[in-house]
């Protein structure tokens, strides 16, 4: 199965950063960024701008399955 791997919230188990497991799919709940330019990827709950936060490339957003 194919899956990204994206910087997630950290929740009630706090912490300084987490990791969430997402397949890409239309009836997804979950709304993913994606950098087009380097490997930056996070769930929007996290991050949610327009431009990417580590090279200020484009983003798409896509659904997904955690």
């Amino acid at each position: 199965v194919p899956y990204l791997r994206v910087e997630g919230d950290t929740g009630v188990m706090g912490g300084l950063m987490s990791h969430e497991y997402h397949y890409h799919a239309d009836i997804g709940e979950d709304t993913l960024v994606a950098c087009e330019k380097c490997d930056f990827r996070a769930n929007s709950v996290v991050y949610d701008g327009d431009v990417c936060k580590e090279c200020g490339g484009a983003v798409i957003k896509n659904s997904a399955i955690e």
